[in-house]
């Protein structure tokens, strides 16, 4: 049982330090800004279906 839990405890430690490594390359890797005319759009776009929603006239 001890050998048991030693191996547990060692997949663990080895698990938990892949999913750093892995946040850590993401953070590093930020995706480019967004251009601002894509950035209006997509907000004019996001305010409209939510007054649809609103409205009640949202089909979705």
């Amino acid at each position: 049982m001890i050998g048991h839990n030693t191996r547990m405890r060692d997949w663990l430690s080895s698990a938990q330090a892949a999913r750093i490594e892995d946040i850590g390359r993401g953070i590093s890797r930020r995706s480019p800004p967004l251009d601002p005319e894509l950035k209006r759009r997509r907000d004019e776009a996001e305010q409209r279906r939510q007054l649809r929603e609103l409205i009640g006239a949202d089909p979705y």
